[in-house]
């Protein structure tokens, strides 16, 4: 597997080729960017309701690892740079460069500097043990970062049918 800054390189040149073709009215990837900002604020709502992100930003404990990594592909680049804001794009561009320990690159004091709605699916649909009282909340999240991570899966077909991966 590329290194992640690699990856992130990959996703900024497909993203200019997909801007281009919007310019047009010519991309095919809508509905499949359309469908994924659909789950991911469903995860999102879902995961401030039971205060997930707050509960985190407390924990003593470091959860979020560096394996986190794995799941953050150049689809889910193209995706993060075609929608996030210019300092929310150079944020990520310059934590993706920097070294950094056994804790997830995108780790801050304050928790996650992704936006939560680009934060990765394994990462929203996480569930601590420690949290309590999730009951059918765990199911949902779950099912929900698999929808997402197959909305994800189809978008690297699609970019890659394309040529573009």
């Amino acid at each position: 597997m590329l290194p992640i800054y690699e990856r992130a390189e990959i996703a900024e040149e497909i993203v200019e080729q997909i801007k281009i073709a919007q310019r047009f009215e010519k991309n095919p990837l809508r509905h499949d960017f359309i469908a994924i900002k659909r789950i991911q604020k469903q995860i999102t709502q879902k995961a401030k309701e039971i205060g997930t992100y707050q509960k985190c930003i407390q924990c003593p404990e470091k959860c979020c690892t560096k394996g986190a990594e794995q799941f953050l592909d150049e689809t889910y680049f193209v995706y993060l740079f075609l929608h996030a804001s210019p300092s929310v794009k150079f944020d990520v561009q310059r934590a993706l460069r920097r070294e950094h320990d056994e804790l997830c690159r995108f780790v801050t004091p304050s928790g996650c500097m992704l936006p939560k709605i680009f934060m990765p699916a394994p990462c929203k649909a996480f569930f601590c043990p420690e949290m309590g009282g999730l009951n059918g909340n765990r199911s949902y999240l779950t099912q929900q970062g698999q929808s997402l991570n197959m909305r994800f899966y189809e978008l690297g077909r699609r970019l890659r049918v394309a040529e573009l991966l």
